[in-house]
């Protein structure tokens, strides 16, 4: 793992070290030691460590304490911000009600038959076929 936030685990191996060498890994400056281990019969090693609380973000050294000294990069990104699960909307971003209309009875005229209100357009009639 190259990048990660500052709760990140990186897990950090290496080898061409003299067999069960003792290897402190330091951060950025020799005097800040994020881990330590011991190579294997074969002059591997493993290990896991983390971001010293409060490093900026941006790319740091993790270097070897042994000669040649090799170092590797890790791109330090800011703590992803996740919302408060019981946080509620303001109320100002709530829609504002729509209002309602009633509708308004059609006026009907008393002096109309229902025959005059059929035939008269715009109603059409279809023809029956019988």
């Amino acid at each position: 793992m190259t990048s990660g936030g500052p709760n990140t685990v990186i897990t950090v191996s290496g080898s061409l070290f003299l067999p069960n060498q003792a290897i402190s890994l330091y951060w950025d400056q020799s005097n800040r030691v994020s881990g330590a281990g011991n190579a294997d019969a074969s002059g591997n090693f493993t290990t896991k460590v983390q971001p010293f609380p409060g490093d900026p973000t941006g790319v740091h050294k993790l270097c070897a304490s042994v000669a040649p000294n090799p170092c590797a990069s890790f791109a330090l990104q800011a703590a992803a911000v996740s919302p408060s699960p019981d946080a509620s909307p303001s109320p100002d971003t709530s829609p504002s009600p729509t209002p309602v209309v009633a509708p308004t009875p059609a006026r009907v005229d008393p002096k109309l038959s229902g025959l005059d209100v059929i035939l008269k357009p715009p109603f059409v009639i279809l023809p029956i076929i019988g």
